[in-house]
């Protein structure tokens, strides 16, 4: 294979996916864990431990009602799409939520409701609730059944094989859900600001949005699960990159993407180990399609994510409407060139052990921990302001964080109030969807 024409390749699907400012759009992803409304029994693809009420017969239901179109794998749905949004589910059977990006925030908001206005009482029928938190509050790993995607299958079995500190890929696919922004860059080096900066602020994000007070059917009195998770799932593939803060450019990226292993590939309509080759000795610039490229930067995950947009991937899963204050934060940040040179201004000069040594700080102690001399807290409140000021008739989206920064309160200081106090179905009832929708 010819390394420079791969790297092209690489470099120009990035470039692909620059756009004027005039159309910056922002997009979103919402993922939730589907109970059992009577025993808060996780319910997986394939129903309840009797078998009944399955995620399957709902994702059918859903398509009818929205004449969705479905897609399947193995003759199984795992999902459908409309023009205006998509479901599907994670490995584990989280249900995932995705809305066409969008300019306004208002009308996402509106879109969000209104389709979960129709979505819900589905689950309603079915006797089960959707509820967003960054881990799984009621099932262990072992107890979780994969679904029927042949992908997941291959990647289960990837990071089964590594040893060390990667030994969190399962608790990854099958125990977490998140909350995900995506934004658009113009041009190289407006990606190269947006990616230092967000990677910058990743213990920020995830301090702020940390929503996980059980793990593995335990209290874990520490922080940022999630977080912790992603650094121990494969550390070639995810957590915060190096690169970041390193001569950061299209071209570093895409090296980065061509020596990983993309775990399998699609020969032919079958799905196939790649051996733990890197993609370098797999991609033909030549003659394999972009789908090749797509398929290799999806199977990395970072922290912030390149694809023809950025990803941030930082926020555990929460409800309404504090999901969307995470959306404005990042719009009302990413989309103002006044605060993206008020963060410059932070955090030029922050390194990666910096946000390495914050991102442990966060993980022992929550938004009372500190980053480069302020606490998370701190920095949060600082964040808060640039958006609050940037995004004019959105700022009140932000409303939501204004309590987490007064009390030093993340959404899992919360959940473990409740479930000190009233024990763990009031926290979950807490935390369900239709409580505020």
């Amino acid at each position: 294979m010819d390394y420079n024409k791969q790297l092209d390749r690489v470099i120009q699907y990035f470039k692909s996916g620059e756009v004027p400012e005039s159309d910056y759009a922002i997009g979103c992803e919402f993922e939730h864990f589907v109970l059992d409304k009577d025993t808060l029994e996780h319910i997986t693809y394939y129903g309840d431990s009797e078998g009944k009420h399955t995620i399957e017969q709902t994702l059918h239901e859903i398509a009818e009602l929205f004449d969705a179109v479905p897609y399947e794998n193995n003759g199984k749905i795992l999902g459908c799409d409309t023009d205006e949004f998509s479901v599907s589910l994670e490995p584990g059977s989280q249900f995932e939520i995705s809305i066409t990006a969008g300019k306004s925030l208002e009308q996402m908001s509106e879109a969000y409701r209104r389709i979960l206005g129709a979505i819900l009482p589905i689950f309603e029928k079915h006797n089960q609730i959707l509820v967003p938190l960054g881990y799984n509050p009621v099932a262990s790993i072992d107890d979780i059944k994969l679904i029927p995607k042949i992908r997941y299958d291959h990647m289960f079995n990837h990071f089964h094989s590594l040893g060390g500190d990667d030994t969190m890929g399962w608790n990854m696919m099958k125990g977490t859900a998140s909350v995900q922004a995506t934004i658009d860059y113009c041009d190289e080096e407006d990606f190269k600001s947006k990616y230092f900066l967000g990677s910058a602020i990743a213990p920020i994000l995830y301090a702020a949005f940390d929503n996980a007070y059980i793990f593995e059917k335990a209290p874990y009195e520490d922080y940022n699960i999630r977080q912790t998770v992603w650094e121990k799932t494969d550390t070639s593939r995810s957590g915060l990159l190096p690169l970041a803060f390193d001569d950061l450019s299209y071209k570093s990226y895409a090296e980065f993407i061509l020596n990983t292993t993309p775990i399998f590939e699609d020969v032919d309509g079958e799905i196939r180990s790649v051996d733990k080759k890197p993609f370098k000795e797999l991609f033909d610039p030549d003659k394999d399609g972009d789908d090749a490229i797509f398929h290799a930067i999806s199977i990395v995950f970072p922290d912030l994510r390149l694809k023809t947009y950025l990803e941030f991937r930082m926020m555990d899963g929460v409800n309404y409407p504090l999901n969307f204050a995470a959306l404005a934060l990042v719009k009302g940040l990413f989309y103002s060139k006044d605060n993206l040179k008020a963060l410059h201004a932070i955090y030029d000069g922050t390194t990666y052990a910096d946000v390495m040594k914050a991102k442990d700080e966060a993980a022992h102690r929550g938004l009372q921990g500190v980053y480069n001399g302020l606490s998370l807290q701190e920095h949060l409140k600082k964040l808060y302001d640039l958006a609050h000021d940037a995004l004019g008739d959105e700022a009140h989206f932000l409303e939501p964080l204004q309590n987490i920064i007064e009390s030093g309160n993340s959404p899992k200081d919360v959940f473990k109030a409740i479930y000190e106090a009233q024990g763990l179905r009031a926290a979950i009832d807490y935390n369900r969807v239709d409580r505020n929708v």
